[in-house]
């Protein structure tokens, strides 16, 4: 093999395989913070620090605690050595955590992060678009519109990793929901003899084991939820 290659060969495995960068305090600062959030019981959000496309990137992800599938990122982090960079408006570098520190209880105070908070806490209580799933079969997979309440009750479940049994109620007829109807367009009608396994709304999952329906346009659901 000619240097050439060897030389490009070495630089395809180095982005295959690239070094994974050792924690550090400013990691500490980060996963200290969203683990506050985590833990907040006056704001109903979910938070996470997740690698970015590189190595040395980090991003705070965040969503209403009881939608785990509408995430948004927050903040974008860049760590260079004993430093880290933060980007936003404005890049702002940081030699030390408790400058890093500094920083987030003032994004907490003085951004727009708190209305954030303020609207998943509101979302929290909203309707919920999902689906009553199919085995093997997603063209049969029914519409359903979760209820604030259920929804709160399936996610709260599956945070803490409870798998008791319970029984939940959702309607298959059009509410009211945030956005469009679109994930109803084509969708079959619920059949009480269907072999539904899974509610599958806002990112948590709902195991089924038995269903009906004691009125038009009502379904009750017994099982348990997945734990996350």
């Amino acid at each position: 093999m000619s240097p050439f290659k060897q030389q490009l060969t070495k630089t395809l495995e180095g982005l295959a395989n690239p070094p994974v960068r050792a924690p550090n305090e400013f990691d500490s600062v980060l996963e200290e913070f969203a683990e506050f959030l985590n833990q907040n019981e006056d704001y109903l959000v979910g938070a996470a620090v997740e690698p970015g496309s590189r190595p040395e990137q980090r991003a705070l992800v965040t969503w209403p605690r009881y939608l785990r599938n509408s995430r948004s990122v927050m903040l974008t982090f860049w760590f260079s050595g004993r430093s880290v960079e933060v980007e936003g408006g404005k890049t702002k570098k940081f030699t030390k955590p408790g400058a890093l520190q500094s920083f987030l209880v003032d994004f907490l105070k003085n951004s727009d992060f708190p209305s954030t908070l303020k609207d998943y806490t509101e979302r929290c209580s909203e309707d919920v678009a999902g689906l009553l799933r199919v085995e093997g079969n997603p063209d049969q997979d029914v519409f359903a519109v979760v209820p604030g309440e259920t929804q709160a009750t399936i996610a709260q479940a599956a945070l803490a990793g409870r798998r008791e049994e319970q029984s939940v109620k959702v309607r298959t007829n059009p509410g009211p929901l945030r956005g469009s109807y679109g994930g109803q367009i084509g969708r079959p009608a619920y059949d009480p003899q269907g072999t539904y396994v899974v509610l599958a709304s806002g990112g948590f999952e709902f195991e089924i084991t038995r269903h009906q329906s004691p009125a038009p346009g009502e379904v009750v659901l017994e099982g348990h939820a997945r734990p996350v």
